[in-house]
């Protein structure tokens, strides 16, 4: 049916009630979907302010709207506010009975963020002094890279999953 991939709680009209009746017991742990896409459910205030930070560069340079930076996610404050009240709303709409499911990879592999504070986020992680180049994180530091890549991922199952169980 690839209703698998429509968690509940979406805000897909009408996948609610068929989710419900094939008995799932789903709940959008992302509190709208893939939070690389969440920048549209921001208040359009808040979209303003982070804007600039927000969007995800990736490796040849381009700038990708429709992406959202992983660094952006993990440290912003306006963002961890925005996150904080819009996962309140998504588990208070789940049933009784009903679980949030965390699985996702939130920037899908070789989509990843190439900005200014991803880079400095790996320096620190691999422990790398001079700043590297694209062509670098891609091949010399490519196996560091993908460790970065899958930590900060880790850590934003993390940041949800704290979030879902403060709610």
């Amino acid at each position: 049916s690839n209703l698998i991939g429509t968690v509940l709680l979406s805000p897909q009209k009408g996948n609610n009630s068929i989710l419900r009746q094939r008995k799932f017991k789903l709940a959008a742990g992302s509190f709208h979907g893939d939070q690389a896409y969440q920048f549209k459910h921001m208040p359009e205030e808040l979209q303003k302010k982070v804007a600039s930070r927000f969007y995800c560069t990736f490796f040849d340079g381009k700038i990708n709207k429709s992406r959202m930076c992983p660094t952006f996610f993990l440290t912003d404050p306006l963002y961890a506010k925005f996150a904080d009240e819009s996962m309140k709303k998504a588990v208070e709409k789940a049933l009784p009975g009903e679980m949030v499911f965390l699985d996702t990879e939130p920037w899908r592999p070789h989509n990843w963020c190439y900005c200014k504070d991803c880079i400095e986020s790996f320096m620190k992680f691999a422990k790398v002094s001079t700043r590297p180049t694209v062509k670098a994180l891609r091949g010399k530091y490519y196996n560091q890279w993908r460790a970065f890549r899958v930590e900060q991922s880790r850590l934003v199952i993390e940041k949800l999953v704290s979030l879902v169980r403060k709610y």
